[in-house]
């Protein structure tokens, strides 16, 4: 075996050995009853910290491999090596030291917001030395520093390495298969998506979660979202009109939380909510779309009860899954919220369905920006299908067509041997680029005459794959439905069907003038409530609504006690004239909007809000001075939301 191979074995080696030993330090000094009371999960935690353990010594190891490519062999070049890995070392050391000590004053484990610690350092420092025996620490660092030194000097860059040029012994097949595994194992998993800090998140026990992490890949991984603030004073001072607003009477300051106890008796009704990708209302037939390309959906809505005035928080699939699943608009300026390390731990709505089984269906990876951290933190006993779950291969980068996806949910709602309610999200993707469409279609026909642009862009598509792959989506949501109706479920459930998000309306003619003016066809999807038993076919309301309104509205109408700590409202009970909060993800300026039945509120960090009527025939006339009653009141209401969102995502915790 070459030489460098031998080295690089024995360098990855010995760094998990030392990551275990601190994972084992850390276990036994915070986990108290935890590896009797759970030893799965304890198990589980272990094994992803060993994946996430792996990656990081991979790293560790590219400047030795990087340095032994390009060096022949010249005097003294381990030494410095080992040098050089020893100056390395005092770095990811003094994290993994710290981070012991982060947990046991914080409960937490180390993250980019230490770094506020070092703005004031001889605070830090007098605060460290009067908690801490930071001789005694400092003496066992140092110890530790000299003994690793003195390790890897003599075991493991050993003096008879040579540089990979000048190793005769290097041969093709071993470098090939290093590469193999090097690869594998940075990424972590055999799969589309690589091994996630949201993996991590796997349980509702805390501490299990904070032990798979390896302290100095999580500390990057947060470093980003360290300066992601709230401003309580503001959250205070519009605090009263929210209280108003969502119609609720709170003893303590900045609770959000009511408890719903209605009359009548639980229905003990299955609830399955489907997300279709990109299903933007002025697409589909429901908006008079000439193009027709959503018959299915337009079946399912005469069946129905829908609103044509809903809208989704923000753009973006990930954003908007999150507001459903938390009832949160996503307010998040780096990145989204559920990359967010700080705001997974959330109370939700959709984990109060007690006795019953809970599902989460999607075509491709649960990885996804990092979403399994907001199911599987916050929802027990949650079941996942995902890539690999299912026994047909997948399509595209996205998973298993939307047909297949549905095809396989019902299979396995339809088998299920347990007598218990269910509550399912099931998650479409197939309306996305490169639209693929599947050799398994059914007898889904393509439309065989190419549209012109022009014709296209009228209707709010830019091509015929765009309009293609949408059809196709409907049809697969159409084929669901037959085959629900078919089950053993469909009698007992009550569905609900909406979007992610909106798209650009491309010039789209059904699309008013208003609408374009503030690009809102970029949220405005339909939500559809059906079940036979509940609704009268075929009636629409102009209500306004939110996805983040769908769950107390599911919980409103199964007459179910549950808990609301958010801003979601029960659309079916609620007395008060409704808004609809949203935020452009891509300002730079933070601009948001509150949507009422005819008039719209735009504001940003910078400006002073501006009111219109997004209805009228000049959407965009300034009405500030002519309605200052409505001026001030949504004025009100949308600094309310938006601060109010800034603040639950980092305090609503469980």
């Amino acid at each position: 075996m070459s030489n460098w191979l031998k080295t690089s074995i024995r360098f990855v080696l010995f760094h998990l050995l030392i990551f275990t030993i601190f994972r084992l330090v850390f276990h036994f000094s915070f986990s108290g009853n935890e590896l009797g009371t759970n030893l799965p999960e304890t198990l589980t935690a272990f094994s992803l910290g060993f994946r996430f353990d792996l990656r990081f010594a991979l790293i560790l190891l590219i400047p030795f491999l990087i340095i032994y490519a390009l060096f022949k062999k010249k005097d003294r070049l381990n030494f410095w090596v080992s040098l050089l890995y020893t100056d390395i070392a005092f770095i990811w050391l003094s994290v993994f030291f710290l981070d012991i000590g982060h947990f046991a004053y914080l409960g937490t484990r180390i993250n980019g917001t230490v770094l506020q610690f070092f703005e004031n350092p001889m605070i830090t420092l007098g605060m460290m030395f009067k908690s801490y025996p930071m001789i005694l620490i400092l003496s066992v660092f140092c110890l530790v520093m000299f003994g690793y030194f003195k390790f890897i000097r003599k075991f493991i860059f050993k003096a008879n390495n040579s540089g990979l040029l000048a190793d005769k012994k290097a041969k093709l097949l071993p470098i090939i298969a290093f590469i193999v595994f090097f690869i594998v194992g940075a990424y972590g998993k055999i799969s589309y998506y690589p091994l996630r800090w949201s993996e991590a998140f796997f349980s509702k026990t805390a501490f299990i979660n904070h032990l798979s992490l390896n302290p100095v890949l999580y500390f990057f991984e947060t470093l980003r979202f360290k300066d992601q603030t709230f401003d309580e004073k503001k959250v205070s001072e519009f605090y009263p009109d929210m209280k108003s607003h969502l119609e609720f009477n709170s003893k303590n300051d900045l609770s959000f939380l009511r408890t719903h106890s209605p009359a009548g008796t639980d229905k003990k009704m299955n609830v399955i909510v489907v997300v279709m990708e990109s299903l933007a209302m002025h697409k589909t037939n429901l908006m008079n779309n000439k193009l027709r390309p959503t018959p299915y959906l337009e079946q399912i809505a005469n069946e129905s009860y829908s609103f044509s005035n809903a809208y989704t928080p923000t753009e973006g699939t990930a954003r908007g899954v999150f507001g459903l699943l938390t009832g949160l608009p996503d307010v998040g300026r780096v990145k989204t919220s559920s990359r967010n390390p700080f705001v997974i731990n959330q109370r939700i709505i959709m984990d109060q369905f007690e006795g019953y089984e809970k599902f989460y269906f999607i075509g491709g990876s649960a990885n996804w920006a990092n979403i399994r951290a907001v199911f599987t933190n916050n929802i027990s006993g949650l079941e996942i299908y995902e890539e690999g779950s299912y026994d047909i291969p997948d399509t595209d980068v996205w998973g298993l067509s939307d047909l297949d996806l549905f095809i396989q949910t019902n299979k396995i709602l339809n088998s299920r041997k347990s007598d218990k309610p269910f509550v399912a999200i099931v998650q479409a993707a197939s309306f996305h680029r490169p639209y693929t469409i599947p050799e398994n279609k059914l007898d889904f026909k393509l439309l065989e005459n190419n549209l012109e642009v022009e014709k296209l862009k009228e209707n709010g598509f830019y091509s015929m794959e765009q309009l293609n792959s949408l059809r196709f989506s409907d049809y697969s949501l159409g084929h669901y439905m037959k085959l629900a109706k078919e089950s053993n479920y469909y009698k007992d459930t009550l569905f609900v069907i909406t979007g992610d998000h909106g798209l650009p309306e491309e010039k789209a003619e059904n699309v008013t003038a208003g609408s374009k003016a503030f690009q809102l066809e970029k949220r405005h999807v339909p939500i559809i409530f059906h079940n036979r038993k509940m609704f009268r076919r075929g009636e629409v309301s102009n209500k306004l609504m939110s996805i983040i309104d769908i769950f107390p509205s599911v919980m409103g109408l199964l007459n179910k006690k549950y808990t609301n700590y958010t801003l979601g409202v029960d659309v079916f009970n609620r007395i008060e004239p409704s808004f609809v909060f949203t935020f452009n993800n891509y300002s730079q300026l933070g601009e948001r909007m509150l949507i009422a039945d005819d008039l719209i509120l735009v504001n940003t960090d910078k400006n002073e809000p501006k009111l219109y009527n997004y209805k009228s025939e000049e959407p965009l006339t300034l009405l500030n001075t002519e309605l200052p009653g409505e001026y001030e009141k949504m004025s009100k209401i949308l600094e309310g939301y938006y601060e109010s969102s800034r603040y639950l995502l980092y305090n609503n915790k469980k």
